[in-house]
């Protein structure tokens, strides 16, 4: 394969300036709400306003249904919604008092409230994942609930999630975590004290007992791990970044999801991003890489460039980006549709959006929004048909719109 000299390494200094000189396309729709995160699914944005939760169409922006409860007045929701099977899911906070966080389960259709649950111990609750008859949320640990009850069924005592996890179709559960040995002794926490390793695992959806498991890496590294993302054909790809001492070592592993054995590893790829979440049971960590329609190339963002790697052997087909070790600030994983995929790169690269196709890496399009002005949420289906990049946008620094614009 080509090397890495070889490879085409196109500067984000130019595309940035470019998109910088050109203005934003008319907006298709705008809304004013105050969101701070939303989720995607069938192109119905569901917001998180802190107080509230609405889904809107991401066609029109049409308002479907606004949902609001006294409690998340005094305990205000928390990040990105889950959603999936006809539900949606989403975490407060409780900030004190013994309680813990809850969550709350809603009709994705009609916004109305089924069930939730306010037992936990500890006062960040995030729900990560949804199946047709499971929920599963990460408080500390994680844990498993019945869909349509809200019955607690089991918890992962195998030690802390360090990423949320995902879930495939055969009825596994895919997480990163760490504290092999860590187990619940009545309500205190035992530790070993020689098996602190972080392990890549794959869980029974029913029972929480493990599949497999492999390590990742060992005690003495602080180890970041993103979310597993899942292929079509039963791979498992992860990005993770050592970041101990004053070493920064990044890198991509596949392994095969029946068996949990190593496919490959790329380690030439320097650090990558981290998100840190301030009061999150999990403390950091890195965006999910993305793959292709068809399954062939995984598309990750390291500090210094985005890269498209084949997925049968890791090893790199384009990189866009800089030669140096300056520190790209890209904001959220990296996104498929249809052929392209879109990469949001914050401060460092003037807040711009850009669109690369998937297989080359060629930059079809740089969206440039003022810096500090925007957040990008997602794409949605205009109704065209064509694509739309989401975004939050602040208005005179009190207020934010959802707004659209074509891509």
């Amino acid at each position: 394969s080509a090397s890495l000299s070889s490879l085409r390494m196109l500067s984000f200094v130019v595309a940035a300036a470019v998109a910088a000189g050109s203005a934003l396309p008319p907006s298709l729709w705008q809304v004013p709400y105050p969101c701070g995160a939303a989720v995607i699914a069938e192109n119905t944005v569901y917001a998180n306003g802190g107080d509230s939760l609405v889904a809107f169409d991401g066609a029109s922006g049409t308002v479907l249904w606004n949902k609001t409860n006294p409690a998340w007045t005094k305990l205000p929701l928390l990040y990105s919604p889950a959603v999936g099977a006809g539900l949606v899911a989403i975490g407060s906070y409780h900030n004190g008092g013994g309680n813990g966080g809850s969550v709350w389960v809603l009709s994705a259709a009609h916004g109305e409230l089924l069930w939730n649950y306010s037992q936990f111990y500890w006062p960040v609750v995030t729900p990560s994942a949804i199946t047709s008859t499971q929920v599963f949320v990460v408080a500390a640990y994680l844990y498993s609930f019945d869909s349509a009850t809200g019955k607690y069924t089991w918890y992962f005592d195998g030690g802390d999630p360090l990423c949320p996890p995902a879930v495939t179709s055969d009825g596994s559960l895919v997480v990163a975590h760490d504290r092999f040995a860590l187990r619940r002794k009545g309500r205190g926490l035992v530790k070993s004290a020689t098996d602190r390793d972080t392990y890549l695992s794959a869980l029974n959806q029913k029972t929480g007992t493990f599949v497999w498991t492999k390590v990742l890496g060992t005690a003495s590294n602080a180890l970041l791990v993103s979310k597993p993302t899942l292929s079509t054909d039963g791979r498992v790809f992860v990005t993770y970044f050592d970041g101990s001492g004053n070493s920064y070592i990044g890198g991509v592993a596949a392994y095969n999801l029946t068996t949990g054995d190593l496919l490959w590893r790329q380690t030439a790829l320097n650090q990558f991003p981290y998100v840190e979440t301030t009061q999150s049971p999990v403390a950091a960590y890195l965006d999910a890489p993305a793959i292709s329609s068809d399954q062939q190339v995984l598309i990750v963002l390291n500090t210094t460039a985005a890269v498209g790697l084949n997925c049968s052997t890791g090893d790199v087909i384009w990189q866009y980006g800089r030669s140096s070790s300056y520190l790209a600030t890209w904001d959220g994983p990296p996104l498929v549709v249809d052929q392209s995929v879109y990469a949001w790169a914050g401060y460092g690269f003037g807040q711009t959006l850009y669109t690369f196709d998937t297989h080359t890496g060629e930059v079809l399009n740089a969206m440039a929004v003022q810096p500090g002005d925007g957040h990008f949420l997602g794409v949605v289906k205009a109704a065209n048909g064509s694509n739309a990049a989401l975004f939050s946008i602040m208005k005179d620094y009190t207020s934010r719109v959802l707004t659209a614009f074509a891509l």
